[in-house]
Formats: structure tokens, C-alpha cells, sequence
């Protein structure tokens, strides 16, 4: 399915700069409309709608997209990245669509979402800063991409992995043992399979049944979360699928290959927003209250049919206007609440100085394995009642309400050093993920693996700094380890080997599709 990758070769370049140029400007040179056309776009739709917010939005759209989306793999860091930016402009977008305001008394709304867009943009100058330095220094082990993988064993594994969600939940942060956190992120390699499985049977062009029966099996038991937890398993599949996606399709073959991965993602997506606004409008009012009170309890599908129950009366009162506004006004809060926090700091709370920062290295700093006494961050909602000024619902009712890293890198330094710890994090992301490409023993579990980390770690907006930079650790160092310890027994127990007459012992499936079709579909 998939073209062998075509790897930027940065060692090869004279100076990071110049490769950074390249990266982040590619395309024809000779055609000047090539380059100009997006920057053109959202300077005229800016100008139609009188909005220098959303033309500096689409501006900064666009350079992510130059800046992240390489050849080689899943665009999972723009894919990341494009969600959160999707949540900074929800608010303004809404408003000159319908005119109408989603917050009461809301702030400086477009100077927040300026602010959160430019640090959207350090933090992906950052990434690929990182990316090129490892490119450069680092020496990649990997496995060809020639290599194929077993779909058949990789479904069976994959049902083996998660038959245990049908009838218990899985909760190992309630355990009172330290490693309970090590537990958790291990259990989530599963997921890193179910990805692999994905990747191998787009790339093999054999095995859907598999994929999307493997789909089904993983995704059914995580209706039953008061959190939506089973978005997170389509968008691992909808990555899987842009894996195939070529940016400057060279034949018709090729054309024809992004076309059908266009409509399955638009349709993929199209679903998404629709049960987002089915689940903000309808459900979650209904759902998430009973399941914390205890009305509804009991095994995983008992709880699926008392969703599905739930459900089907809730979905009587569906509006497609009510909707449409509680799911972007949930999706806008953290902005919301980043603009009260402008109007607050620094005129009525100083700026803190880094204390936020030194707060989440503290944190990172001590793993709870080797420091049993060190305090759970609990729930964010102070940080919005103090520095946002709102009385949000918190810890004791068991919820928490995101500020969002931004705001807080904003409270530490201002509106100016903010970008250079935002452009830090990216270099800190970046390398982590170049740490794990160093140790993963395929291309594939690599893919895999980068999937994983970054739908359940990027992609929230509005997450707590120190929850945010611990989890994308945590999560990289247990993957890390599971490679260095299992990572060629994994790769032996699941490379695809076919006996067949004559001299060679084995026959990988995508090179002989890549010889069919020269690379492509």
C-alpha cells in the first residue's frame, strides 16, 4: 500500500540551518504559486472576514504542515498539534460563523488565541529542531521497511491483549503499590500492536477483516469510560491511515491512493464531530453523572448496554445548534479561560517566575517508585479559580478543569519568554521521540510506538504542564525499556516468513508489491 519511505538524509547537509530551511520551505522552487498559494488563502479569507486572527490562524495551519508532515511515516506530530489548533480557534471560528458568544464576558479572546497559535509554531520549530539534531547524531538500527509483519498473529495477539476489557476495567492507578503509573503506561503498549496491526495491513494491501474486527473488539468496551476513551482508537486508526498519504503524488496511481484515503479520513472525521456534538449535547450530561454516582455500575458490558440505553433516549432531544455550541464551547474553555487570565497577570497576580516550570521539573524529577511519599498533582481547577478568576467545579466534586500549558508557561515568563520555554518543550518532545526511534526494533513499532505516545500525550490543549511533560516521559521511558528488553523477540515472533521452493527460505509481501507497482498503490 505504502511507498518505501524516503528518508531526509541531514547528514548530508552542510549546517542544521540549511536543513531546516529545507525542511521547513519544501517544494518547487520554480513555481512560485506553489509556495504562495495557502499564505495567499488566508490573507484573503482574513481580509473577507475582518478577521487578522483567522488569517493568522490558516498562516500558522500552514506552516505546521511544512513544518511536520514528513515522507517517512505517519504525520502523528502535526496530526497532534492540528487537533490543538483546532480547539485554539474553535471559539473565534464559531463566532463569525453564528455571531454569537459561547462565554460569558469573555477576554482578550484573540490575543489568547494569537499567543496560543505562536506557541503551537515554537513548539513545532522545536520538534523538528530535535529531529534534525538526532538525524544527524543518532544512528537508527531500524529494520528496513521492506520487512513485513504477520497481520493473522498481530489480530490474534491484539484479541489476547484486550479480551480482559469485556469483563473488568483496568485500573491500576487505584492500586496503593509506587508502580502502579509503570503498570499503566505498559498496558498501553497493547495499544502499540493494535497500531502495528493497522500499519501492516494498509501497507500489505491484505488482512482489512482483521483491522477494523480488531477495531471493533477494542473500541465497544471503552463506551463504557465516563471520558470518551474510545476517540483515542480512531484517531490511532485515522494516523494508520495517513501513513499512506503522499504529498506531491508523482501518478495516477498515487493520486488514486491519497483519494481514497481522503475519503475514508473526511468520513472518519465527519462521524468524530458528529458523535462529539451527540456526546456534549446529549449524553455526557446524562452519562457522566450516573456513572460517578454509582447508578450505573457493574462489568464493562453491563455498562456498554447501560450506555447504549442511555444513549438511545438521550439521543431524542438531539439539536444540532445546541450541540454544535456545547461541544465548541467545550472545546474553546481553555482558551476562555487563558483570555481571563491576560486580563489577570500581570495586573491583579504577578507573573510567578518560573515557579509553574520548577514545579513540573520537581515533579519529573522524582519518580514515584523511588519517592512513594511525593503528593499526587490532583486536579487542575485551581489554577483556573486562581489565575482565570472563575469557580470552576473541582476536586470535590471529582472533576478537574484545564488551564492549559500554555497559560501557564504565559504566568511563569510573559508574553515573550513563554515561546522560548514552548520552543524548549519541543526540542524536550523531539528528542524523546528520536530517543525512541533509537531503541524500537522496526520501523513499524517505531510508527507504532510514536502513534501511541503522541494521540494519548499531544494532543490536549488544555492539559497541566507537569501532567503533560510527566506523562509524555513516563510513557516514552516504559516504551524505551520494552524495546531494549523485547523488542527483537518481538520483531522475530511476528516478521512474516513464507517457505517456498527454490533458494530463498522466505518472501516478504511488500516487496513484492513494491516490484508490482514500482512503490505504490
Amino acid at each position: 500500500m505504502f511507498s518505501t519511505p524516503r528518508l531526509v538524509d541531514v547528514s548530508r547537509q552542510d549546517c542544521i540551518a540549511t536543513a531546516f530551511l529545507d525542511v521547513a520551505f519544501a517544494g518547487p522552487r520554480h513555481h512560485l504559486i506553489s509556495v504562495l498559494w495557502w499564505p495567499g488563502l488566508a490573507v484573503l479569507i482574513g481580509m473577507v472576514t475582518s478577521s487578522v486572527t483567522l488569517g493568522a490562524a490558516l498562516l500558522v495551519l500552514g506552516a505546521l504542515v511544512n513544518l511536520l508532515w514528513r515522507t517517512d511515516g505517519p504525520p502523528f506530530f502535526l496530526f497532534c498539534l492540528g487537533f490543538q489548533w483546532c480547539f485554539i480557534v474553535a471559539g473565534i471560528l464559531y463566532g463569525l460563523l453564528f455571531g454569537v458568544a459561547l462565554h460569558a464576558a469573555p477576554g482578550n479572546m484573540d490575543r489568547a488565541t494569537m499567543l496560543s497559535l505562536l506557541g503551537l509554531l515554537a513548539i513545532a520549530v522545536g520538534i523538528t529542531t530535535a529531529q534534525l539534531l538526532a538525524a544527524k547524531h543518532l544512528q537508527h538500527s531500524l529494520v528496513p521497511s521492506g520487512a513485513s509483519y504477520n497481520v493473522e498473529r498481530l489480530f490474534v495477539s491484539v484479541l489476547g491483549l484486550f479480551w480482559v476489557n469485556w469483563f473488568i476495567t483496568l485500573s491500576p492507578l487505584v492500586m496503593s503499590w509506587t508502580g502502579a503509573q509503570i503498570v499503566l503506561f505498559a498496558l498501553y503498549f497493547r495499544y502499540v500492536l493494535l497500531a502495528v496491526l493497522f500499519l501492516e495491513t494498509f501497507r500489505q494491501r491484505h488482512g482489512y477483516g482483521y483491522s477494523i474486527a480488531a477495531l471493533l473488539f477494542v473500541v465497544v468496551p471503552e463506551l463504557a469510560s465516563m471520558m470518551s476513551a474510545f476517540k483515542g482508537v480512531l484517531f490511532i486508526f485515522v494516523l494508520a491511515l495517513l501513513a499512506g498519504w503522499q504529498r506531491r503524488p508523482q501518478s495516477s496511481i498515487a493520486h488514486g491512493k491519497n483519494r481514497r484515503i481522503a475519503i475514508l479520513v473526511v468520513g472518519i472525521g465527519c462521524a468524530l464531530l458528529f458523535s462529539g456534538m451527540v456526546w456534549e449535547g446529549v449524553i455526557k450530561p446524562t452519562w457522566r453523572p450516573a456513572v460517578m454516582g454509582g447508578i450505573v455500575s457493574g462489568t464493562p458490558m453491563e455498562r456498554v448496554s447501560a450506555f447504549r440505553a442511555m444513549a438511545r433516549e438521550s439521543s431524542r432531544q438531539f439539536s444540532v445548534s445546541h450541540s454544535l455550541g456545547a461541544l465548541t464551547r467545550r472545546m474553546s474553555s481553555a482558551t476562555y479561560f487563558f483570555s481571563l487570565t491576560l486580563e489577570r497577570v500581570p495586573a491583579v497576580l504577578p507573573y510567578e517566575r518560573g515557579a509553574m516550570t520548577g514545579r513540573a521539573l520537581r515533579h519529573l524529577m522524582k519518580p514515584r517508585i523511588l519517592f512513594p511519599d511525593k503528593p499526587n498533582l490532583g486536579s487542575d481547577s485551581w489554577l483556573v479559580r486562581r489565575y482565570a478568576g472563575v469557580y470552576v467545579a473541582g476536586a470535590e466534586s471529582g472533576t478537574s478543569v484545564g488551564l492549559g500549558y500554555m497559560a501557564q508557561f504565559y504566568i511563569d515568563f510573559g508574553p515573550v519568554v513563554m515561546f522560548v520555554a514552548l520552543f524548549a518543550m519541543g526540542i524536550y518532545i523531539g528528542s524523546g521521540f528520536a530517543l525512541l526511534k533509537h531503541v524500537a526494533p522496526s520501523r513499524q513499532f517505531y510508527f507504532g510506538a510514536a502513534i501511541v505516545v503522541a494521540v494519548r500525550q499531544l494532543m490536549t490543549y488544555e492539559g497541566e504542564l507537569a501532567k503533560t511533560v510527566g506523562g509524555i516521559t513516563m510513557n516514552i521511558a516504559v516504551f524505551a525499556a520494552v524495546f531494549l528488553v523485547a523488542g527483537s523477540t518481538l520483531h522475530r515472533f511476528f516478521v512474516f516468513r513464507r517457505r517456498v521452493r527454490g533458494a530463498h527460505s522466505s518472501l516478504q509481501p511488500a516487496a513484492r508489491l513494491a516490484a508490482r507497482h514500482q512503490g505504490e498503490w
